[in-house]
């Protein structure tokens, strides 16, 4: 219940209802399943050619989607001053505890999983997995969307602590921008 309702808290988006729902049902042609129905068809990851490559093993356990989770945590723990959840229930489908009181800072964290995740099924075919460098860029145009958002409207308690999140995460995000080699 929990991860299907989450989501709609993150965005109106219908791209992430939908990559969620996708997510759910496994609905995504994984070589695994692939290599079932096509016997002659590589039952490989493409990202680091391991035998078996499941749903989950694409998604969550080749070491080098691994290793950019492991960064999208990082960077999102770093920016929102708590520490991100670094399981595949929460990061992939949202699910873990919400302390209340903290309803932004917690949208601070579900967007960013949500626009890796998201980056992850358009590109899971590729050779190389999505970089954490477009899922920055990505990030920060939805910061910067949303900051713009905020400061035209809502609450003030909510542009209070909104406009402080996205400000971190727009200087942070440009700066990781900047130290990147072209």
């Amino acid at each position: 219940m929990q991860a299907t309702a989450q989501v709609k808290h993150i965005s109106r988006n219908m791209g992430f209802h939908f990559t969620q729902f996708n997510y759910l049902h496994r609905t995504y042609l994984m070589s695994h399943r692939i290599a079932r129905m096509y016997p002659t068809a590589p039952d490989t990851c493409p990202h680091c050619s391991a035998p078996g490559a499941d749903f989950m093993y694409m998604i969550w356990d080749c070491t080098i989607i691994k290793d950019a989770w492991e960064e999208v945590i990082n960077i999102t723990s770093e920016i929102v001053e708590v520490p991100a959840p670094d399981t595949p229930e929460s990061c992939l489908l949202g699910i873990r505890a919400r302390p209340k009181g903290c309803k932004y800072r917690n949208r601070f964290i579900d967007l960013p999983m949500a626009l890796y995740k998201r980056q992850i099924a358009r590109h899971w075919k590729a050779r190389t997995p999505p970089n954490t460098h477009t899922w920055a860029k990505v990030l920060l145009k939805w910061a910067v969307a949303d900051s713009t958002a905020l400061s035209e409207g809502g609450g003030r308690a909510t542009r209070g602590v909104g406009l402080q999140v996205w400000d971190s995460y727009v200087q942070s995000l440009e700066a990781k921008d900047e130290t990147r080699p072209p």
